[in-house]
């Protein structure tokens, strides 16, 4: 996924945007002192920020902004303890309960707890808050999934009611059995051939109209598949009006 806006952590920074193709644009923010060495990670060549320090400087608004993007980096956490010391060494209440209220959100209550326990028990008064939009869409990520995986989940989650609601009835089981297995048959050869080259295979509407005939149920898809891969490279598949045909099963 390409970012909207890539924020440029640089002394040398004027506090400008400049604008990219496609709606994506470059912020140099103006810092004196970089970032600590120990919350930034190498990736593809870029100095960027580790997980646990991106998720005490994001403001409150970017749960509600990229409800997603804040769903996939709470559930890839596995522990709480990088988490839990910036939040002590900094004395960030405030945003220790906007990560309490959003983990447990997210369903990793187990982290929520810790993260409110140990600000506690260090002496701080934590207000759990909620920082997603209320009626937007949460679920249960797999706790510590790959990335790739928490996001396939989210949006499936954030997407599965308005596509249900799209759908229309289920049409349930045919009336007429016969007329339905008819109909079936008539499309094999055109479902046949679109389908076996997706998979890879050199077939012909001629091919598999042939083959279909001396064939039936599982077994003449099994044919094809193994006349496809019996044709020279240079044959089309055309079926030969020879009942000898090369490829004909004796």
């Amino acid at each position: 996924m390409i970012p909207p806006q890539v924020i440029i952590y640089s002394p040398k920074g004027a506090n400008n945007s400049t604008a990219l193709l496609f709606g994506t644009s470059l912020y140099d923010l103006k810092e004196s002192q970089p970032p600590p060495s120990g919350d930034l990670i190498l990736k593809d060549g870029l100095r960027l920020f580790a997980m646990e320090p991106a998720l005490t400087k994001v403001p409150e608004a970017f749960f509600a902004a990229k409800p997603v993007e804040a769903q996939v980096a709470l559930a890839s956490l596995r522990e709480p303890s990088g988490l839990l010391r910036r939040l002590l060494d900094g004395g960030n209440s405030v945003v220790a309960g906007r990560l309490v209220g959003a983990f447990r959100r997210v369903g990793r209550t187990d982290i929520a707890d810790e993260i409110r326990a140990s600000m506690t028990g260090a002496g701080y008064s934590v207000r759990e808050s909620d920082p997603f939009v209320p009626d937007q869409e949460i679920g249960k990520l797999t706790p510590a999934a790959p990335p790739i995986v928490g996001r396939i989940q989210s949006m499936w989650e954030s997407m599965r009611g308005t596509v249900l609601n799209t759908f229309p009835p289920p049409p349930g089981l045919p009336i007429d059995r016969a007329a339905y297995l008819h109909f079936v048959d008539e499309i094999y050869q055109s479902d046949a051939y679109h389908s076996l080259s997706i998979e890879g295979y050199r077939v012909t509407p001629d091919l598999i109209g042939g083959l279909a005939q001396e064939t039936g149920g599982r077994s003449r898809t099994k044919r094809i598949k193994k006349v496809a891969m019996l044709l020279p490279h240079g044959d089309t598949g055309r079926r030969s009006n020879s009942l000898n045909a090369p490829w004909k099963k004796s």
